[in-house]
């Protein structure tokens, strides 16, 4: 027999490894497809992962308050604004959503952002006379903060790696200068390097410098700073004495990862490195349970980079990079991140870190489940020695169906049904899935070419052949136990087949829908309840593989 890779040779989804095959052969001009067929070519990859896109769940605003719902829509709109947030929804692209926001709704806003009061704006508090703002993907903060402080003079400040998606930056500027009731000459308008920390600084020496101001009467506002932009400007403010200010919002859309308009209000920011810390972790907590484990990672490490005391950064980083490369099936890396995690907890941990209890009630069973997943040769001896390789796919399934990343969540269940019937097989019945010898097990050949019709869509009757695959597994485990495999299981397995195959092999990919995804959990549930002895033991023992929440919200998912 030939031994049987690890972790099994059929891998699918994030622990696939699949080599690149480079042709020699001399470029040759291809012909141009025609309209047809380019209208039948799948969508480029941009377009299927936006179609795709993950909702990041348990985002909040700086206020504690849940911005994330079903919908997230604010109470209390009457019928125009709700129409012109339909209209805003149904917008192709962001760019599109920027511009019909700046030329449709910010005229309805701002009368209503104006009337709001500066949240945690101290006593002492009095109108900046300038603004300055940092530009991002959008100037909806420095039109706003415009209106609301009625400047003598703005000053916009963006960085070329990150251009306002607005599709005429000449009338997104004058809607800087509509709100804020100046010409368009009073609006500057200046592009820094994202690397050069300094220059932010030096550009509000200079601003000040010109308008010959108080230290107090200038407002930096931060709405769009994020990374090491958002973090040298507040420094800046900070040292410079100005006002530090932001538009914060009480919604936020989780299909489009974008906040709700009409839900906007002002915000006076005390100390900038403690609030934009708490909202860069925050922000780092939401990309983890949203399932992006390497930008939480990479996040968390730039972080920990301009932190004075960067503990909790490290220790997210860790925890990032551990979670990421168990959900990519990695177990010695991802073993050896979260044993790193372990050591920086148990000497630098803070009670007061939101996210902590959750990772502390976890890291231990969790380090314990790696051993046992390290452990789990290509030939586990008996059943439960290879459980931990089937139940710990099964959990990366059900991440991604509740992270809405329903393809993945289709190869990763196809591949741990395929391997569970490898599996028992071979500790049952000792035959090999790439070179099976069924001399060695008593099988019923009329039994078996009974339930060969309802695997297959075309069956001809004949003896077992190898090697076992998806279907002809299906079909030996059940003609070999019917009390693993019952008839009625057979039925659901193979829509689940149908539905890998749709999206793997057909011309066109078929997308699966979330509705169709959880049926088939669901109905494939009780042949997992068969192998685990019981549905709720099945359901305890998969329980122990879920992944911390950071942020508290809870998982929604379909049963397994």
């Amino acid at each position: 027999m030939v031994p049987m890779p690890r972790p099994w040779r059929r891998s699918c989804g994030p622990g696939s490894r699949t080599p690149t095959v480079t042709s020699r052969a001399p470029m040759r001009r291809r012909k141009k497809p025609s309209s047809a067929a380019r209208r039948a070519r799948p969508p480029p990859a941009a377009e299927r992962r936006q179609r795709r896109r993950r909702p990041i769940r348990g985002l909040r605003s700086l206020d504690g308050v849940d911005v994330v719902g079903a919908r997230s829509d604010p109470a209390g709109l009457d019928p125009e604004c709700r129409r012109l947030l339909e209209a805003w929804r149904r917008a192709p692209d962001a760019r599109a959503r920027e511009r019909f926001y700046l030329e449709e709704i910010l005229p309805v806003v701002l009368p209503r952002f104006v009337a709001r009061p500066l949240t945690g704006a101290p006593p002492e508090f009095r109108r900046p006379r300038f603004l300055v703002s940092l530009v991002g993907r959008s100037f909806r903060g420095a039109a706003l903060l415009s209106a609301l402080l009625k400047p003598e003079r703005v000053l916009l400040l963006r960085t070329r790696p990150l251009p306002a998606l607005g599709a005429r930056e000449p009338s997104a500027l004058e809607s800087v200068a509509r709100a804020a009731g100046l010409p368009l000459d009073a609006i500057e308008h200046q592009v820094l390097e994202y690397e050069d920390d300094l220059a932010v600084a030096e550009e509000l020496r200079q601003f000040g410098h010109r308008t010959r101001c108080a230290r107090d009467e200038i407002a930096v506002d931060v709405t769009d700073g994020e990374g090491r932009f958002g973090i040298a400007a507040a420094l800046a403010a900070q040292a410079a004495g100005a006002r530090l200010l932001m538009v914060d919002h009480e919604r936020w859309d989780p299909a489009l990862v974008a906040p709700v308009p009409f839900t906007e209000y002002p915000r006076h920011l005390g100390d900038p490195m403690a609030v934009l810390a708490s909202a860069a972790i925050g922000r780092i907590c939401s990309a983890f349970d949203a399932g992006h484990y390497g930008d939480a990672a990479t996040r968390a490490a730039e972080l920990a980079e301009r932190m004075l005391q960067p503990a909790e950064a490290r220790c997210l980083e860790r925890v990032s990079r551990g979670y990421g490369a168990w959900h990519a099936f990695r177990y010695d890396e991802a073993r050896r991140h979260l044993g790193e995690a372990k050591a920086l907890l148990d000497r630098r941990a803070d009670p007061a870190w939101p996210w902590l209890p959750a990772v502390r009630e976890r890291l231990d069973s969790h380090l314990a489940i790696l051993d046992a997943l390290e452990g789990a040769g290509p030939r586990p001896a008996t059943f439960e020695e290879g459980a931990p390789l089937i139940l710990s796919q099964l959990a990366a399934a059900r991440r991604a169906l509740a992270q809405a990343d329903l393809d993945d969540a289709v190869l990763l269940y196809h591949g741990a049904v395929e391997r569970v019937v490898d599996l028992v097989l071979w500790t049952r019945f000792g035959l090999d899935d790439r070179n099976p010898d069924f001399s060695s097990v008593s099988l019923d050949q009329a039994r078996f070419d009974a339930v060969g019709p309802l695997v297959f869509d075309r069956y001809e009757p004949g003896a077992p052949r190898g090697p076992i695959l998806y279907r002809n597994g299906i079909q030996l485990l059940h003609t070999l136990a019917p009390e693993l495999l019952a008839e009625q299981d057979i039925g659901p397995l193979k829509g689940l087949g149908r539905m890998r195959n749709e999206l793997v092999h057909g011309l066109v990919p078929r997308h699966p829908r979330a509705t169709e995804v959880a049926s088939v959990f669901r109905k494939v549930a009780p042949f997992w309840a068969r192998l685990f002895g019981g549905l709720d033991r099945f359901e305890a023992q998969l329980a122990d593989y879920a992944f911390p929440r950071l942020t508290g919200e809870a998982e929604v998912a379909g049963g397994a």
